[in-house]
């Protein structure tokens, strides 16, 4: 894309440098001088693009980007996926009130005015930089191209560059993408701002998960107004038009401890067997859900209905691994609009970005209310409720009595990718490429939705022994049964983290089931498959052998699920059941049937399950120690083993035609053997292979490890600071409106952030007044709180008034925004943490004001907590 179109169209230049008139932006007169053109490491590049100063010499010059810094993180990793999955982009940009937390303990050679740690989930924006252009993973088209959609712009072979340039280029990319996917997955986003720096060449980069749209590349030589323009556009950008998901607020301090509470109060019933200390497993539990100082509330709204409720999350259990799809997350979610006893106060909470349209017909949430028709006995969690998730703007108003109020506004459009809506601009290129490959590469429209469903369960990868895993098994195969006979429905997508084990409390058999969640990809089987429609995205370790060796197949069947059920059962047995001969054999089986892949005709296939099928060539070596575990194991194995000219076998003396591997045949097998082979299945016999299957590690997806995942961030504007809290006497309405009005003496000089690494996980029964995790009470300033006439809300439903306000005085009185200067009316400053208009009434009755940029200038109205604006404008005005 052309760099003027990026920032016109994607950043919305127009409109917020008209809303900003005031807003004096630093000169770009000789901004990027300095760097070099070609550097021998990137950090001869990292000083010199001097985005915090406009004088690279002068510590006192303004910033180019007002209310963020640019860190050197090269150093110093992001490593809350462990060392396998460390992290550190050369350049990340944070907020200001995030820097305490990103710069504390940084020592000798790594400290610094301008370097931090990398920590993803506060990253607004990042640079990847390169020491010369060669080494740019894209291509621009030259001028002498007429055709652009016959020009690959992305890692072009044909551009002349060496094997090892080839490769530098191939790692920048891949850096770029899994740079983006980390943060994208570890903050409550819609899209993302990037840039790639090559020498003295910059592209910027818009992400979302319909796909990326990259401008062309610009000299900051020769154009430095371009990054000047950028930078200047994402300070005055509100937290929206920065990309974060504002459907998304941190919780409050009682929200927290219900949050807690309620998910301890619900591992208990979950706990696998008697075997297991249910003390032991719910701390172990709440450790897996919860983390101190992370838990959001979450806006889920109930289809066709205006009720949007409020849900308290904390760690996802499935997290997305890639920047573009459908990038689902899990949670525990507890809903705070319902009792503490009711059957629906702990659920289970999906927040994907759905394919829009559906290319099945119907959404997952449809189809999951069809499946339940006329079907008593069947192991799918039930739709609590679901919905695409609106748009939310934050208006400010100015009041007569210089109150400045924000109110929050759903728009009745919906959270959706952009990328796709630009595929028949002139600019693109490679397009006439895409339609020569087989099956043609598609960018499709994704729109965010939530679901919440009704069995908040572990996944599959948390079964406790053989005996679990082969009769949770069994009940999605009865499941899978079932719907495709009812209802002609098949699965397509079936893996471990679509496996649920939860145990219902209402059902006479308590232990763990397996429910079968995410048909998203579901299919009539009745249906032809062609090349359009046949293109979907399973989980390709456990497609069934004929998808995954990429051959053409015209149905999908019942039969298919079967074969992925048996994969995910063989996987999760090399992974965590004991073998006699592990080292070699698992590794080999690992490698030859889940994670070799070749690139052919622009989609990955592999051979390996294919040539298994046939020979059990990667299989015949794998030994369990457990008999019967071996004899299942040879069982299906050999049912899926193709006969012979079409010949036919037999089962315990049952003939079965044509071919074992057939629904009802596969029933049968799986059943008998369960009811012969209970008593000899452990319960307790799991144990990782991982520590000795060096060679396999870094092949094994972080989904099917099993460690507990970092929360998911909320906007950078909906922090909590650590000495807030609402006492017993706020109340939370259903609709979510807050009715408490917070006065706040001075703010301390030095406040404390939640702390990004801790795992400490705070005492329930301590002091609600205590801000550290040992109990104690911190220095902190005094809240008051003070009930806002007509706005409470308790058991008897929400008041007639849905408006709330919080508001917390503040005395900077400002004259002009000229660089990192924030100007504010003086007075008060309110926020609005509820409301379902775009304006709040004024306390006095008078009409309000709408604020434009002569009024209110400041660079983000959501961020604006009463912490943040306090100490910003009194540092700007000494």
């Amino acid at each position: 894309m052309p760099v003027e179109a990026f920032l016109d169209t994607c950043m919305e230049r127009p409109d917020i440098f008209e809303k900003w008139q005031q807003a004096s932006a630093p000169s770009c007169k000789d901004a990027f001088v300095d760097v070099p053109r070609t550097a021998s490491t990137e950090k001869e590049i990292y000083d010199p693009l001097s985005l915090n100063r406009i004088n690279p010499k002068n510590d006192d010059s303004k910033s180019r980007c007002p209310g963020f810094t640019f860190l050197d993180t090269s150093d110093s990793d992001d490593r809350h996926h462990g060392h396998l999955g460390s992290l550190k982009p050369d350049v990340c940009c944070y907020a200001n009130h995030h820097l305490e937390i990103v710069q504390k303990d940084m020592k000798g050679k790594k400290s610094g005015p301008y370097r931090g740690r990398t920590v993803m989930g506060y990253a607004a924006t990042f640079i990847e930089v390169k020491g010369s252009p060669s080494v740019d993973p894209f291509d621009d088209p030259p001028s002498d191209v007429s055709d652009l959609s016959l020009w690959q712009f992305v890692l072009n072979s044909e551009t002349g560059n060496s094997a090892t340039a080839r490769d530098t280029r191939k790692m920048c990319f891949g850096q770029n993408i899994i740079y983006a996917t980390e943060i994208l997955a570890r903050q409550h986003r819609q899209f993302l701002y990037s840039i790639s720096l090559c020498g003295p060449m910059a592209r910027f980069i818009r992400w979302d998960r319909a796909g990326a749209i990259v401008t062309e590349a610009f000299d900051i030589h020769r154009f430095p107004e371009h990054l000047c323009n950028f930078v200047w556009l994402f300070a005055l950008m509100s937290d929206g038009q920065r990309g974060y998901d504002l459907t998304v607020e941190l919780a409050s301090r009682d929200e927290e401890k219900i949050f807690a509470e309620a998910i301890c109060k619900h591992a208990s019933t979950q706990a696998p067997s008697a075997d297991v200390a249910s003390s032991t497993f719910s701390a172990d539990t709440l450790k897996m859900h919860y983390m101190s100082n992370h838990v959001t509330v979450v806006h889920v709204p109930e289809e066709d209905s205006s009720v949007v409720r409020r849900l308290l999350v904390s760690r996802p259990f499935v997290y997305p691994t890639t920047v573009f799809g459908k990038a689902w997350r899990t949670y525990w979610a507890v809903d705070t609009t319902v009792g503490e006893d009711h059957e629906h106060r702990v659920v289970l909470l999906k927040d994907t970005w759905r394919e829009d349209p559906p290319p099945c017909g119907r959404r997952e949430s449809d189809i999951l209310g069809c499946l339940h028709d006329g079907v008593q006995t069947i192991n799918l969690p039930k739709l609590v409720l679901s919905g695409d998730v609106k748009q939310r703007d934050v208006i400010p108003t100015l009041y007569p009595d210089h109150t400045i109020g924000f109110a929050v506004q759903d728009h009745p459009i919906f959270q959706s990718s952009r990328t796709q809506d630009f595929l028949t601009e002139s600019w693109v290129c490679g397009s006439a490429l895409r339609q020569c490959q087989t099956p043609q590469p598609t960018i499709r429209k994704h729109t965010h939705h939530r679901l919440v469903l009704s069995t908040p369960g572990h996944t599959l990868t948390q079964f406790t022994g053989t005996r679990e895993l082969l009769y949770a098994t069994f009940d999605v195969v009865k499941t899978l049964a079932t719907t495709s006979e009812k209802h002609h429905i098949v699965h397509r997508n079936l893996s471990p983290r679509s496996i649920i084990l939860y145990t219902d409390p209402k059902a006479e058999d308590r232990r763990r089931q397996g429910y079968l969640i995410d048909w998203d990809q579901w299919w009539d089987d009745r249906n032809t498959l062609d090349s359009s429609e046949a293109q979907y995205s399973p989980s390709l370790q456990f497609v069934c052998a004929t998808l995954a060796s990429g051959d053409n197949k015209s149905k999908y069947s019942v039969e298919d699920d079967l074969e992925s059920l048996l994969y995910v059962v063989i996987y999760l047995a090399i992974l965590w059941l004991p073998l006699n001969n592990r080292n070699r054999c698992a590794s080999e089986a690992i490698r030859g049937m889940f994670q070799s892949w070749d690139q052919q005709s622009g989609r990955l296939v592999s051979l390996g399950k294919k040539v298994n099928k046939a020979s059990q060539l990667h299989t015949e070596g794998l030994k369990w120690m457990n008999d019967s575990l071996q004899i299942f194991m040879d069982t299906m194995l050999n049912a899926l083993q193709p006969l012979p000219d079409g010949g036919s076998g037999d089962y315990d003396g049952k003939p079965f035609c044509e071919s074992l591997w057939i629904c009802s045949n596969i029933k049968t097998i799986w059943e008998s053997f369960l009811c012969e082979h209970r008593d000899k299945l452990p319960t307790m016999d799991k144990e990782s292979s991982l520590p000795l299957l060096e060679d396999m590690v870094n092949g094994t997806p972080r989904n099917l490890i099993g460690d507990p995942y970092f929360p998911t961030m909320s906007s950078r504007g909906t922090k909590r600071d650590r000495s807030q809290f609402i006492s017993d006497g706020a109340a939370t309405s259903v609709a979510g409106h807050m009715g408490v009005q917070l006065t706040l003496d001075a703010p301390l000089s030095n406040e404390t952030l939640p702390d990004d690494d801790s795992e400490t996980l705070p005492d329930l029964q301590a002091s609600e007044h205590s801000d550290l995790e040992d109990g104690t009470v911190s220095k902190r300033r005094r809240v008051e709180v003070e009930t806002v006439p007509g706005s409470l809300t308790g058991a008897e439903g929400p008041s007639q008034s849905p408006h709330a306000m919080l508001s917390s005085t503040i005395i900077p009185s400002i004259i002009d925004l000229t660089g990192p200067v924030i100007q504010c009316v003086p007075g008060t400053f309110s926020r609005s943490v509820a409301g379902s208009n775009a304006t709040q009434p004024p306390r006095d009755g008078s009409a309000p004001t709408t604020l434009n940029s002569t009024k209110y200038p400041f660079p983000d109205p959501i961020v604006a907590w009463d912490v943040d604006l306090y100490n910003l404008a009194k540092k700007s005005s000494e």
